[in-house]
């Protein structure tokens, strides 16, 4: 897969220890989550996040942009499905 286009200068930002801004990581994540980013590239964004050291802010951004790219799941179900008493029935 080719170089993504989004994601490169927000790698670039990241490997020079620059915060990311939450629509830098926004468009950053939709790209890696829609699979229009190779795994290298998606996995070198994800390191450098790390090794810079991930910010409040940034992972404030992170766990706002996924939800978004997710897909709803129907609990519409007639009966009880899941025991939530440990005791499996």
């Amino acid at each position: 897969m080719a170089v993504n286009d989004v994601v490169t200068p927000v790698l670039a930002r990241l490997v020079r220890g620059e915060e990311l801004t939450a629509d830098e990581i926004d468009a950053a994540i939709g790209e890696i989550l829609d699979g229009r980013v190779g795994e290298v590239q998606a996995a070198g964004f994800l390191t450098a996040l790390r090794t810079k050291g991930e910010t409040d802010s940034e992972l404030a951004a992170l766990v706002a942009a996924m939800p978004a790219m997710g897909q709803g799941v129907s609990l519409s179900f007639v009966g009880r499905a899941i025991s939530s008493d440990g005791n499996g029935k």
